[in-house]
């Protein structure tokens, strides 16, 4: 971690964060890797479960499942799943499996929690 990182990390650690936690507290489940390390996560449901994502890879998680049902399988290709990352990709394939198995609403207005 670079000295800005540390004093910004010090600073947030005094003053807290204006969204969600401090990476330091909740590291993103999103990536192993992240240049420059995020300063803040957002817990999120993915299936039954909860993760934390910094907001570049809660992004790049609502791109991929937008894609996955948007396009077709012949579009949605391997080269195409493999630009978002193992990670990004596993969590996107465990938030459209809980899609797929949850019981259909009877009120189709309602939001369903996709992005």
């Amino acid at each position: 971690m670079s000295d800005d990182a540390t004093l910004i990390e010090r600073i947030l650690e005094q003053y807290g964060t204006p969204f969600g936690d401090r990476a330091a507290e909740k590291p993103c489940e999103g990536s192993r890797f992240h240049s420059p390390q995020p300063l803040t996560t957002q817990t999120v449901g993915i299936g039954d479960r909860m993760v934390a994502l910094c907001p570049t890879c809660s992004a790049k998680l609502q791109v991929f499942i937008y894609l996955a049902e948007t396009m077709s399988p012949d579009d949605f290709t391997w080269p195409v799943q493999r630009e978002f990352g193992n990670r990004i990709r596993a969590l996107g394939q465990e938030q459209l499996s809980s899609y797929r198995q949850a019981p259909a609403s009877e009120n189709d207005d309602e939001w369903d929690g996709r992005p």
